[in-house]
């Protein structure tokens, strides 16, 4: 799937009256800005073959609650559900190794992440902490719960 402008997505007619989205397997990669806004967006399904979720994919879905990144996926760019407020859980699987600034920015309801590996294992993951300027990029995850899938 192609990147896409923040001001220039392919659904910006029907945006607000999509509530599923499945990502079918063959897709490889979700592009930037693909899914930004819809704020009707309820569910995802990403098929295992897509090893790439673009900068601010689903950034700004407000009522997107729950997600699975697919096992593959290596990064979690910035924005990629920056503004996801109603979001309270999400699985990472263990192949995700950076996690980059405002990747969750403005989830403020984030209880729970499900992790596929051990403590240390998450704890080894690059996670953009920085602040910038007031805002604390990433807060999201300091205030969730961390479930562990392996022991440490």
């Amino acid at each position: 799937m192609r990147d896409f402008l923040y001001t220039n997505d392919p659904w910006e007619d029907i945006k607000n009256e999509v509530q599923t989205i499945t990502i079918q397997e063959g897709v490889t990669s979700i592009g930037n800005h693909a899914f930004c806004d819809m704020t009707s967006l309820l569910d995802i399904s990403i098929a295992g073959s897509v090893k790439r979720i673009g900068y601010g994919a689903f950034s700004d879905c407000n009522n997107l609650r729950s997600v699975v990144v697919p096992d593959g996926i290596k990064t979690i760019e910035n924005s990629t559900f920056g503004g996801c407020e109603s979001m309270i859980s999400i699985t990472i699987p263990r192949s995700v190794t950076h996690i980059e600034a405002f990747a969750f920015i403005a989830c403020s309801n984030l209880e729970d992440v499900y992790y596929g590996g051990s403590k240390n294992e998450w704890e080894a993951v690059n996670i953009e902490w920085y602040e910038d300027g007031a805002l604390p990029v990433n807060n999201s995850l300091r205030g969730a719960t961390i479930h562990h899938s392996t022991p440490s």
